[in-house]
């Protein structure tokens, strides 16, 4: 990029939650990369090389002739000699997880495996690449609606019948992916073709990588925020430690990220449409601003943003995540001249945030027929601080002007604990469907605890006994696949 290409326009990115942007295999940290502090407060990770470098002869000789034997042993015992100047970075890790990163395992399992950031020179960073899929869908979901408006109402692109789209494979020749990709095509004008790419007004567009500050980061426990009969609950049985960027949800100030975004310059997008005009390689419609960007973002995230706190997080529980938004009320999102934009991105952002609400279909891999697609997920990924779910991927991009003016000048204080209750818990002795089974109806079985049965086309197994006791609008636990959620019984079809 240079700045005779794009005029160069400056945001900050503030994670008001967790976000995890992971680097794939290759970023996992297994016990040979790291060790815990003696506090159990960091890992950190070591320059093995360095160490054996600095050994006398004798033992480095007597280490390698080790490896064979029990290679785990040596990396364990370079790792314990390394000292302050071995240790490549230090990476803070909450209590849970460091409980739970077992390295006595020897690395079986997944006891002690750790999903880093992405890096780049050896530092976390956020690439440019998230931030522009971000962008990009959110421009997307405008052009649906503009194409829509100018169609008077009528949508401009049609999506197969539901159980066309469930035989579809996922991917080739009319495919699930081909779909969509056709979508992408008619709202963007893009003609099939070898300059299919060189039309993508998003060739106009530049987003460079970010760059996290020190001590940005931290390694936590990720559990699973589930339906329950009384509302959602926390599931942390799993073993899931990921690094994450610290965030507005944790208290305190948050790492606060500079964004360069781009725009190709006017003139030389002028320039090459009269170049290209009868090869027809030039977009046909435009990113005009900005500005219009923002309030994109804000119109798709926005929405996403009000439907997760109604959905997930409507209870006492989701009061942190109203408040970590609210902090940020000074400053304009949308309109015609917005200062910021919610935006979500990262590992467990969800298909809802990347993809278009008027045609959304997520996916449920363990659910059967038709049932396999929903309009939104049944469940969220969440950080538990100390009882308040915080789920991951929230973030607010502002521009750095309005950002030196109306920086908040407090945060929120470290969270105060609440109880938060397991997935586990039930209604109970006491409850009124447990008090029915001890009248005549409730001895008359309907279906079974542990009976398949069949809830809208789609297969789940009871986790309590239904009977003649419980009214059509009473709910029960079932599970179609991902741990128990509630139903009404009047949703039951019959047995599977």
């Amino acid at each position: 990029m240079t700045s005779v290409q794009f005029a160069t326009h400056e945001f900050v990115l503030v994670p008001l939650t967790p976000i995890h942007v992971g680097g794939g295999e290759e970023a996992r940290l297994l016990p040979e990369d790291y060790r815990l502090s003696k506090d159990r407060a960091f890992v950190e990770r070591v320059a093995a090389r360095a160490v054996l470098a600095r050994l006398d002869a004798r033992m480095r000789t007597d280490l390698i002739a080790k490896f064979d034997r029990d290679p785990q042993g040596l990396i364990r015992s370079l790792q314990e000699r390394a000292r302050d100047d071995e240790i490549l970075e230090r990476i803070p890790i909450g209590q849970d997880s460091a409980r739970n990163v077992d390295l006595r395992r020897d690395g079986h399992g997944r006891l002690n495996l750790i999903n880093a950031f992405h890096r780049s020179g050896g530092r976390p960073i956020v690439p440019g690449s998230s931030l522009k899929g971000a962008l990009r869908t959110a421009w997307l979901r405008h052009l649906w609606d503009r194409k829509k408006q100018q169609a008077r109402g009528r949508d401009p692109w049609q999506i197969p019948h539901l159980e066309s789209w469930a035989a579809m494979p996922p991917r080739g020749k009319d495919s699930r992916a081909a779909c969509a990709k056709e979508l992408e095509r008619t709202l963007l004008d893009l003609a099939k073709g070898k300059d299919e790419t060189d039309a993508d007004p998003f060739r106009d567009v530049f987003v460079g990588d970010v760059r996290v500050p020190v001590d940005g980061t931290r390694i936590d426990k990720v559990g699973d925020w589930k339906k329950a009969r009384d509302g959602y609950r926390l599931d942390d049985k799993k073993q899931m430690h990921y690094e994450r960027l610290r965030s507005v949800m944790d208290g305190g100030e948050p790492p606060i990220m500079r964004v360069a975004l781009g725009l190709r310059a006017e003139q030389v997008r002028r320039r090459r449409a009269h170049l290209d005009a009868e090869a027809k390689r030039s977009p046909r419609s435009e990113i005009a601003s900005v500005a219009r960007l923002l309030e994109a973002l804000e119109v798709h995230h926005g929405e996403l943003w009000r439907r997760e706190l109604e959905k997930y997080f409507g209870g006492p529980e989701g009061r942190r995540l109203h408040d970590c938004l609210k902090l940020f009320d000074a400053f304009d999102r949308g309109g015609e001249n917005p200062e910021a934009a919610l935006l979500r991105i990262g590992w467990a952002a969800h298909a809802e945030a990347k993809s278009l609400a008027p045609v959304r279909r997520v996916e449920r891999p363990q659910a059967k027929g038709s049932g396999r697609f929903a309009e939104e997920g049944s469940t969220r990924h969440v950080i538990d601080l100390s009882g308040h779910p915080a789920p991951f991927g929230w973030a607010l991009l502002v521009r750095a002007d309005a950002w030196a003016r109306k920086a908040p000048d407090r945060y929120l204080s470290p969270p105060v604990h609440r109880p938060n209750p397991s997935i586990s818990a039930g209604a109970g002795h006491g409850s009124k469907q447990a008090g029915r089974r001890d009248t005549a109806l409730g001895s008359q079985l309907l279906h079974a605890k542990g009976a398949r049965i069949l809830v809208g086309g789609e297969e789940a197994i009871l986790a309590e006994d239904v009977t003649r006791a419980h009214k059509p609008s009473d709910q029960v636990l079932v599970d179609f696949g991902d741990g128990p959620e509630p139903i009404r019984v009047d949703q039951i079809d019959g047995d599977a």
